[in-house]
């Protein structure tokens, strides 16, 4: 299951760093036979901040030239125009299923479990919109009936929320008790699939598979060094 960040990344509209671990890792679930989806909550957040950005797109100068993992910098980087943001944003949904992402058509049974939820109330302290905290909350509850369980070896587990977030704090909000949590990061997962099983990863050497850790490391290491965008733009 996909997060808002991972669909940005896989779409190059983070870092080039993201883009590279991202591709690498969809490429390998893709091929080994895995389900890929998405919410219908996840594409509204993503449309959403798309319209967003484009709103603001004449506004910023900053953020374009500063914060790597920042959509305003994957525009300069790309060359990317108020309308062309505008553009994505529509055809969203039809891009991830020509990629073979299914969307997830009703998510309100899980939202309906989010809402009233200590993960929600615990996520809103870390998120900076209720919605987005919503979001991910909803996502764990998804993840959670289709695991059935609750699971300690990676290697048993069915279903994960597969994330490219830089906020550490998210991976840290959600207490699991010794038991493996809902959400797991890309880098993680592409190094725990590489040390379970080399040979799957054909395509990769480990140098590769370091550059994209460490590349990944000095990224959000930048990243959590910024200034917050509402003192950049002060």
């Amino acid at each position: 299951l996909f997060d808002t960040n991972y669909i940005l990344s896989l779409l190059d509209l983070n870092s080039e760093e993201a883009l590279k671990t991202c591709k690498t890792l969809f490429d390998i679930l893709k091929a080994q036979g895995m389900k890929l989806r998405v919410m219908d909550l996840t594409i509204s957040e993503c449309q959403h901040l798309l319209e967003k950005k484009a709103e603001y797109f004449d506004k910023v100068f900053m953020l374009k030239k500063i914060n790597s993992e920042d959509i305003y910098n994957a525009c300069e980087r790309r060359n990317l125009s108020k309308t062309d943001l505008q553009l994505i944003s529509s055809k969203l949904e039809d891009e991830l299923n020509k990629l073979g992402i299914i969307t997830i058509p009703n998510t309100t049974k899980y939202q309906n479990l989010a809402k009233f939820s200590p993960e929600f109330e615990s996520l809103k302290r870390v998120r900076n919109v209720d919605f987005a905290a919503l979001h991910d909350a909803t996502a764990i509850y998804y993840v959670r009936e289709k695991r059935g369980k609750v699971f300690k070896d990676f290697d048993k587990v069915n279903c994960w929320f597969l994330n490219n977030s830089s906020n550490l704090k998210f991976f840290h909000s959600i207490k699991n008790k010794g038991n493996l949590p809902e959400a797991i990061k890309a880098e993680d997962m592409l190094n725990i699939l590489w040390l379970s099983n080399p040979n799957i990863l054909t395509s990769l050497n480990s140098q590769d598979l370091i550059d994209i850790g460490i590349t990944r490391l000095i990224s959000c290491t930048l990243n959590d060094s910024f200034p917050r965008a509402s003192v950049l733009r002060e």
